[in-house]
């Protein structure tokens, strides 16, 4: 019963996490342009990872769409800013607020 439980359990676990990986894939975006997917953003909702060049004028520009920059991340692939044309210096997780 013990090593049933266990394997069950396990198998529980694996499902969960696979089920938890598929999700967050589903909703995580690599976009450029605020203006590309601002509008989609604010309705379907999501998580977009664009570059920024850290200008609170920029951040500031995500409230239109009822958004906030969630986290900076460790690593850096996009170029330019998700608002202005400047060289971006990382890259952030952007989602709606609520």
């Amino acid at each position: 019963i013990v090593t049933s439980c266990q394997d069950m359990l396990e198998a529980i676990h694996h499902a969960l996490y696979a089920r938890a990986q598929e999700k967050i894939a589903s909703l995580w975006h690599v976009a450029e342009k605020l203006a590309d997917f601002g509008p989609v953003l604010q309705e379907k909702n999501g998580m977009y990872q664009a570059g920024w060049c850290t200008d609170a004028s920029c951040e500031e520009k995500l409230k239109q769409y009822q958004a906030a920059i969630r986290c900076v991340l460790d690593k850096k692939t996009a170029i330019s800013c998700f608002s202005c044309d400047k060289m971006s210096t990382s890259d952030v997780l952007i989602a709606k607020c609520y």
